[in-house]
C-alpha cells in the first residue's frame, strides 16, 4: 500500500521518486515509507531513514500506519519538516489566485538546500547559510489547474528527506 524508501538501496531513490511522482501525476495517491529492513545488525545500521506521520489522535501502531496510508507523513535520513498544510490534504484554491506553502525546516547538521517540486520537477530551490540549524520556507503560489507539490531537503551531510505531496484543486466553482 506504500512506496518504500530503503537506505540499503538509497541510490534507488531517484526512481523510487519518479515512479511516485508518476503515480500522483496520474491522481494515485500512493504514499511514502521508509524501511530499515536489516537482518544483520552486526553490518547494517538500522534506522538510517525513517517514516515521520502525523497522527490525529491517539498514536498507536494502526494510527500511524493509517497516517501513513492517509499521506500524512514523510520520509527522512536526517532534516525534520513541520508543513503549514498538512502532506497528503488538498488545498482548494481558486484559479489563478495566490496561495502560500509553508514549512518549518530542522536539522541538527544544517540545513543546506530545499528544492520545491511540482508534478515531478523543481519549481525552486532555496540554498541556505552554512550551519542554519533552523530555516523558515514559505512558496507563494498560483495555478489554474489541479497540481501537487511535494519538498525535498537536503543537510549539510547530505542526507535528505522527501516529503508526501500536497494536492491542490485549483477548479472554477460558483461561491
Amino acid at each position: 500500500d506504500l512506496i518504500e524508501i530503503n537506505p540499503d538501496k538509497s541510490s534507488h531513490d531517484p526512481k523510487v521518486l519518479q515512479a511516485a511522482w508518476n503515480f500522483w501525476n496520474a491522481g494515485h495517491r500512493y504514499y511514502l515509507s521508509a524501511g530499515t529492513d536489516t537482518h544483520d545488525v552486526w553490518r547494517n545500521e538500522s534506522g538510517a531513514v525513517r517514516a515521520y506521520a502525523h497522527v490525529d489522535g491517539a498514536i498507536t501502531a494502526q494510527a500511524f500506519a493509517q497516517a501513513l496510508k492517509q499521506g500524512h507523513g514523510y520520509v527522512t535520513y536526517g532534516p525534520l519538516i513541520f508543513p503549514s498544510v498538512m502532506f497528503g490534504d488538498e488545498l482548494k484554491v481558486k484559479p489563478g489566485e495566490p496561495f502560500t506553502l509553508g514549512f518549518d525546516l530542522k536539522s541538527v547538521t544544517g540545513i543546506r538546500q530545499a528544492d520545491l517540486i511540482e508534478r515531478g520537477a523543481v519549481l525552486k530551490t532555496q540554498k541556505f547559510a552554512a550551519a542554519s540549524r533552523q530555516v523558515r520556507v514559505d512558496y507563494a503560489l498560483s495555478t489554474r489547474q489541479a497540481t501537487w507539490y511535494s519538498l525535498m531537503v537536503e543537510d549539510d551531510q547530505g542526507h535528505k528527506a522527501y516529503t508526501d505531496p500536497i494536492w491542490i484543486d485549483a477548479v472554477e466553482r460558483p461561491f
